[in-house]
């Protein structure tokens, strides 16, 4: 054989290997395509979606690679129906407490949203009604101090009955005398009393400074059941956002671990047929269990998450609610930084609340200081006295005799009371009121930077997790496509298990990412409208007009 003929052969045997090699890879991309587009068409939940309440609860739905649905929630008869169980597989006891768990965590829960929850919470909350009873204690005392301006009226009536006898026993009888010696004289009097005064203080040094401490403390008093407002429409703010991220996390990774099992039982499909090792079966539990602790987690933190829900809107007892609102970003912020802590600074009640207790205290050392002052009032003072007698004497035949007496009396008079000197008391206790303002003064400094810090947390936060809710949210399409394509590569044999393993895992990771950056983003709002005072706009309900009426009209 001549070179030239070598040389065709070799061409022609290569160009065969090129189209079998051609032909394989097209094969396997035909099935990579087929596979990738029905593993994508698969329908699931994606942050966002509008869901009743029995899609809102959490499902495992054995349908990738066996092709059913299993009900709302985990159906463990079914399972065993469409998995090779094998010894060791304590796995399905924990879906099997999850199942019971399940069944008995929704039992008696009931539809909410936002909007409801916050209206409630500001009605039904304890704390606002302690609140608000400590406002109506204090604006007794202001109404007590203004009617110190008020004259004062005092009546007294007096009545009594008197009866008195008198006997005389003579110890020499007179000899002439035809009357009997021994005599006995008796009174029988009534009496009546009555008499009515009226003080007035034109000029009370104390008053005034009374009435100005007490009428800071009631606006005090007012800012602090605001402040109990807003910190109870955070705290379901929050809650709620804990509760919507838990059953996100919740049927995210049902799904997931629906697809653990359904990998699992390929492997062991393809161990039977000699294509898979023990090995591969192990990676892969090793990949559930660890996606059951998360879900078991999941289960935890909605618990959790429901019982501070419950706790800010004074619920008593135990009932879950289910979010109707959709788990996505809420809302916006167009403040810049510097703009937000300037708000935060000028809008606080915690910062206006301590100038007033600042500014109660410092009058209630006035008051204290103005009792060395004296004090002017009017008195006028009227009496009646009705007296009457009946006087008879058993001597020398004398008649009995009636007395009849009345005697009315009035007396106005102006005094002066003037507190010369009380060993120091009263000046020592104004000093101690003066120290408690500048304390008041002190803490108002320290919220301020407080106010100022969490500000500026909320809103980097805020600014975080944008970036970061657009990267998780990519990192989680990604993973599912990656998954898609390792479950293709690793049934035809082109890969082993490792890459699709670690693929699931990289999905785990970013669906947690993806949960807990929209988490970060609400909270963030929630903490930035209570950071500024200001009320959340995209609840779709006037808060601030509830509280006004019911500082108005009373606690429903």
């Amino acid at each position: 054989m001549d070179a030239t003929n070598l040389c065709q052969m070799r061409i022609q045997t290569k160009s065969y290997t090129i189209w079998i090699r051609g032909f394989s890879f097209a094969f396997v991309a035909i099935c990579l395509v087929f596979r990738v587009s029905t593993a994508l068409a698969i329908p699931g939940k994606t942050h966002g979606d509008t869901t009743a309440t029995k899609d809102i609860l959490p499902r495992i739905i054995i349908n990738t690679g066996l092709g059913i649905k299993i009900g709302s929630v985990i159906n463990t008869s079914e399972l065993l129906k469409l998995v090779s169980i094998e010894s060791g597989d304590d796995w399905l006891d924990i879906i099997k407490q999850l199942e019971f768990f399940q069944k008995n965590l929704f039992d008696g829960s009931r539809q909410a949203t936002l909007r409801d929850l916050l209206i409630e919470s500001v009605n039904n909350n304890p704390q606002l009604d302690v609140a608000f009873e400590s406002i109506q204690s204090q604006d007794a005392l202001v109404a007590s101090a203004k009617r110190q301006w008020n004259p004062s009226v005092g009546i007294s009536a007096l009545g009594g009955y008197s009866w008195q006898t008198l006997s005389n026993y003579p110890l020499n009888k007179p000899s002439l005398s035809t009357q009997p010696s021994p005599s006995s004289t008796y009174t029988d009097n009534s009496l009546l009393s009555t008499s009515l005064g009226l003080s007035w203080y034109p000029y009370l040094a104390t008053r005034q400074p009374l009435i100005r401490s007490q009428a800071a403390a009631l606006d005090q008093q007012k800012l602090l059941f605001i402040i109990a407002a807003r910190d109870t429409i955070l705290n379901t703010q929050l809650a709620y956002t804990s509760v919507q991220k838990a059953l996100e996390l919740i049927k995210a990774f049902s799904s997931i671990v629906e697809t653990d099992i359904a990998i699992l039982n390929q492997i062991r499909k393809n161990k039977q047929a000699g294509l898979s090792s023990q090995a591969d079966i192990e990676q892969q539990k090793t990949q559930l269990y660890q996606d059951l602790i998360t879900l078991i987690d999941a289960y935890l933190s909605l618990d959790n998450a429901q019982n501070e829900l419950g706790k800010a809107l004074g619920q008593v007892g135990h009932q879950y609610i289910v979010p109707q609102d959709q788990f996505v970003p809420i809302g916006s912020w167009d403040q810049s930084l510097n703009q937000t802590i300037d708000m935060a600074l000028k809008m606080r009640e915690e910062i206006k609340a301590s100038a007033k207790l600042a500014e109660s205290l410092g009058w209630n050392a006035k008051k204290i200081i103005a009792s060395y002052l004296p004090s002017f009032s009017l008195n006028a003072n009227t009496s009646i006295l009705a007296n009457k007698g009946i006087i008879a004497q058993e001597l020398w035949g004398l008649s009995p005799s009636i007395n009849k007496q009345l005697n009315t009396t009035l007396t106005l008079s102006a005094n002066i009371t003037w507190n010369l000197y009380d060993g120091g008391v009263n000046l020592s206790l104004a000093r101690s009121q003066e120290r408690l303002a500048k304390q008041a003064l002190d803490t108002a400094r320290l919220q301020k930077a407080q106010i100022s810090a969490d500000a500026a947390s909320s809103f980097t936060n805020y600014r975080n997790s944008q970036i970061s809710i657009f990267s998780a949210k990519r990192a989680v399409q990604a993973a599912k496509n990656a998954t898609a394509i390792y479950r293709v590569r690793y049934s035809v044999g082109v890969d082993t298990i490792t890459p699709l393993v670690l693929s699931i895992k990289s999905l785990s990771d970013s669906t947690t990412s993806l949960a807990s950056a929209i988490e970060l983003h609400n909270n963030s709002i929630n903490r930035l409208y209570r950071n500024t005072s200001t009320w959340p706009d995209y609840t779709g309900v006037s808060l601030s007009d509830v509280l006004i009426m019911q500082l108005k009209n009373g606690r429903p």
